[in-house]
């Protein structure tokens, strides 16, 4: 089966379409003088340029795709050796993404030659499998933090890159001890390597020195506490992304949507197998946010407007909070309302305001239904409408 196209970056071939490497057999004696001594038996193929091509070989191919490829090629057997062609042919064998490397080469055979494209194949990556995983990070989290794909252009170098990031995966869940190798086996028949990671984890570390900066006021005991994150604690990925979500939500209860909390320093020690971590605290003013000209409840307000949920305030958010406050008006009949925001700044407090022109309030007066009486009850097909007419107006339903 043919592997589908890779893009390769060796670019030699392009040296192959001006001169061909030139294997010289050797001939019954006397029928070839030999070559000097010391001269190379490489020449161009200006020397075979017309030759009639006996055959074309694919050394390495497997039988059920050689055929195939052989139709690709432009250089065909039978018909004379053209430069062009051979290059052309170089080119086709590469855009199947199957090869690293081409080399052609011209062997004469009696007045005809034959050609030879010899291949390195390329390798795609096959089955992944990882050996010693610990609960969390499991297997498949493992896989995924390889970043390899199944079918994809292997190489080394991918191989290094993957064992980093899993590595790093390890670190982030405490394991800074962790030893990761990996062992790669190849089959030359399918062209796929089959990838197995072995991994020992080695002690989990835990929580060192917890120190605080920024302009939050807190304490490093503080922090500790209400990021549950205290010295000793066992160290994982849940635990400190946990510490930044329980500090954010600490700013959120205080109405401080701008508050910017994140971990600027870690320091692993391993003597004590513990790593120290310097919390980043910015509270930022407390925002304010409120509507004027129309009374819109404060659980409307968290529901339509985004900041309360993306705990962010930034002017796309605020507008579509306006967008979604035009249609909640909408809902209430104020069809021709207008939204517009405004922002004031004072030392510690930002206030969003969302001024508010409800306009004239519009009631649906009638609802009428014509056709056919007895095709259905008008009083079920009225109830499966979702607006009604307003009930200080009469209900006017007629059918012919």
């Amino acid at each position: 089966m043919l592997r589908p196209f890779a893009i390769l970056t060796a670019a030699w071939w392009l040296w192959c379409a001006i001169s061909l490497n030139v294997v010289a057999t050797a001939q019954a004696a006397g029928s070839q003088e030999p070559a000097p001594q010391g001269q190379s038996s490489t020449t161009t193929t200006n020397r075979y340029e017309g030759k009639v091509v006996e055959s074309i070989r694919l050394p390495g191919v497997a039988d059920s795709d050689r055929q195939h490829l052989l139709q690709l090629l432009p250089q065909k057997a039978g018909e004379p050796l053209d430069h062009n062609r051979v290059r052309d042919s170089i080119r086709a064998l590469y855009g199947t993404g199957r090869f690293a490397d081409i080399q052609a080469e011209v062997t004469p055979s009696g007045e005809a030659i034959v050609l030879t494209f010899t291949t390195s194949p390329n390798f795609f990556v096959g089955a992944v499998n990882v050996e010693g995983a610990p609960t969390r990070p499991n297997s498949n989290q493992i896989i995924n933090a390889s970043k390899f794909d199944l079918g994809e252009h292997y190489t080394r170098e991918k191989l290094t890159r993957a064992i980093d990031n899993v590595r790093q995966l390890m670190q982030e869940n405490g394991y800074y001890q962790a030893r990761v190798t990996a062992e790669s086996t190849s089959d030359s028949v399918t062209q796929q390597v089959n990838i197995l990671f072995h991994v020992t984890a080695g002690a989990q570390a835990h929580v060192g020195k917890v120190d605080v900066t920024g302009s939050s006021g807190l304490s490093p005991a503080e922090v500790e506490i209400i990021a549950h994150m205290e010295t000793g604690d066992r160290l994982t990925s849940a635990r400190v992304s946990g510490s930044l979500r329980l500090l954010r939500k600490r700013f959120q209860k205080q109405s401080r949507a701008l508050a910017q909390v994140s971990i600027s320093q870690q320091t692993y020690h391993p003597e004590t197998n513990s790593v120290d971590f310097t919390f980043q605290i910015d509270p930022g003013p407390v925002v304010v946010i409120y509507a004027t000209g129309f009374h819109i409840s404060r659980g409307v307000l968290k529901k339509e407007i985004p900041v309360y949920e993306e705990n962010a305030v930034d002017d796309d958010l605020l507008n579509e909070g306006r967008r979604n406050l035009l249609d909640y008006l909408q809902t209430k009949g104020h069809f021709d309302a207008s939204v517009d925001i405004e922002k004031e700044f004072e030392p510690k407090i930002m206030k969003v305001i969302y001024k508010i022109d409800p306009g004239p309030q519009h009631k649906l007066a009638l609802v009428e239904i014509t056709g056919n009486k007895n095709f259905v009850d008008t009083a079920k097909l009225r109830s499966y409408l979702e607006i009604q007419p307003a009930s200080r107006f009469a209900i006017c339903m007629t059918c012919s």
